[in-house]
């Protein structure tokens, strides 16, 4: 369970290598100095740190919770999401799920997401999850989803929660802000409730970014829709 989180780890993860492309394309290797090198390399510590970490993280030992996901592009530009098919008693029952993407945004390959999609340095990916046994519906998942994102990262400070409708299915929306490697990130987040199952949709991007990227994470969501 929560193995979304790990995939907001992976996706924060990649942020912090792009922007630490763009300094050094900024800047050359061999022009860094001063501040502007030490932060370099300390974000580029931190990036090696951050790799170990998610190398020992993992979703094994979850029951078959998560189902792996097959991509088809549609003739749109949406992307259709199989579930697991292989009928076990422990399998995900199949589902298949499409977003539109705004212009500018590229298809990134998650291995637990059903949806993911990159801009730059922004992401927004949908995860199915589901909800284990002891958990009350989709309130009792926020309170923990929130829990373990506070464990996850540092100080994150959170918004309070508005409840939503996702193509015609319960779902809670609250950001989230924090900081890695010294840099601010900014979230949106909807937990959409379907047949005992979790769909996260999330919105990431460096938080000066966030605030011009919103209309498109919006547009993800309205777009969002069971097939």
């Amino acid at each position: 369970m929560f193995c979304y989180i790990l995939e907001c780890r992976k996706i924060t993860l990649r942020v912090i290598a792009l922007y630490l492309k763009k300094i050094y394309y900024k800047h050359r290797l061999c022009n860094i100095k001063g501040s502007v090198g030490m932060r370099f390399f300390r974000y580029l510590a931190v990036l090696v740190l951050v790799v170990l970490l998610l190398a020992a993280a993992g979703c094994g030992g979850n029951g078959g919770e998560v189902a792996e996901p097959s991509d088809n592009e549609s003739g749109n530009g949406a992307i259709e999401e199989n579930g697991d098919e292989n009928g076990g008693e422990n399998a995900a029952p199949e589902v298949k799920v499409a977003v539109t993407p705004p212009e500018g945004w590229e298809a990134a390959d998650e291995s637990t997401a059903l949806v993911s999609y990159m801009k730059g340095t922004a992401s927004f990916m949908v995860v199915r999850e589901k909800v284990a046994a002891g958990i009350d519906g989709l309130d009792g998942f926020l309170a923990k989803a929130r829990e373990k994102l506070s464990e996850t990262f540092a100080d994150p400070e959170f918004s309070s929660i508005e409840n939503v409708k996702v193509d015609g299915y319960d779902g809670r929306k609250f950001f989230f802000s924090t900081k890695v490697a010294g840099l601010p990130f900014r979230y949106l987040i909807i937990y959409v409730f379907r047949d005992g199952y979790i769909y996260h949709l999330q919105g990431c991007a460096l938080g000066d970014d966030f605030d011009a990227l919103l209309p498109e994470f919006e547009a993800f969501i309205s777009s969002f829709r069971f097939e």
